[in-house]
């Protein structure tokens, strides 16, 4: 313990659980007696240095939405779908909100969760499901959040695309998925096209549509495979096209066997352990 220039210091090494506990200083003069107190944790301690120490050795990424939901109109009775994308590193918690209060899955919502994207199935839209969403993803080292409004309607509504195709470059020989997200009125109908032809399902152009998203996929890709493809769908109130998007094929895709060597002495491999998340202690 240390006072220099006004300054009192304690300094406790080699931190144990022993030391937790709330500690007094306590000055005197011939005045009178002032003391403060401080409560240290070592447990609080712990972690934290623990997670500062490896956001620094392994780059844990915070988690980030990187493409938001997208506010929708649906028909009563429809289902109303809203989907988020995100990014960050394991272990990522994704929860959904309404009116303050976290939705779960059951008979009401169908609630889906991989490592990049999470999608909100309201099964049947009611008038009371019309409102603001909340969508919130957190780690140990970052949380974000966004949100859309599902606004549930008693008339039919014409297709429109919430997310539309992008741009695609791609190898000869490998596959390619399109994809587009649309709202309206169900039933509705979807057909591709390539540069104003319309595209047949087959073992090459495989197609569906499932949780109001267009999928198209392109397999074995060729140089007569680029161009510029559209996806348009229809239900009984009209129709919309999304369009622009252009695929590029160029080079080879090439698969390459690996072979054991005789003469292996020379050749070292050192394999990195893959970042981690920490967890509380």
């Amino acid at each position: 313990m240390t006072f220099v220039n006004n300054i009192a210091t304690l300094l406790v090494k080699s931190i144990e659980l022993k030391h937790d506990g709330k500690y007094f200083c306590q000055a005197k003069n011939e005045a009178g007696i002032q003391r403060c107190s401080a409560l240290f944790l070592f447990r609080v301690f712990l972690q934290v240095t623990l997670t500062l120490f490896s956001v620094f050795l392994f780059k844990i990424e915070p988690a980030t939405i990187v493409d938001k939901a997208v506010s929708i109109d649906v028909t009563e009775g429809d289902p109303a779908t809203l989907q988020c994308k995100f990014s960050g590193t394991k272990d990522i918690t994704a929860k959904w909100f309404k009116d303050g209060k976290e939705l779960t899955l059951g008979p009401k919502y169908k609630i889906s969760v991989t490592d990049t994207v999470s999608v909100l199935k309201v099964l049947h839209a009611e008038k009371k499901d019309s409102g603001e969403y909340v969508f919130e993803v957190h780690n140990d080292v970052g949380r974000s959040s966004c949100s859309a409004s599902i606004n549930v309607l008693d008339l039919i509504i014409p297709p429109k695309f919430t997310k539309k195709l992008k741009k695609m470059d791609s190898i000869k020989g490998s596959f390619v998925h399109l994809e587009c997200i649309v709202s309206g009125s169900h039933p509705i109908s979807i057909q591709w096209y390539k540069d104003g032809q319309e595209i047949t399902a087959s073992e090459k152009h495989k197609y569906s549509f499932h949780d109001n998203t267009a999928f198209l996929e392109i397999n074995k890709l060729e140089g007569t495979d680029s161009g510029s493809y559209t996806c348009e769908a229809t239900n009984k109130a009209g129709s919309n096209q999304c369009s622009g998007a252009v695929l590029t094929v160029q080079g080879q895709y090439i698969m390459k066997s690996l072979t054991r060597k005789k003469r292996f002495s020379s050749l070292t491999s050192v394999e990195w352990p893959r970042a981690r998340s920490v967890s509380q202690v």
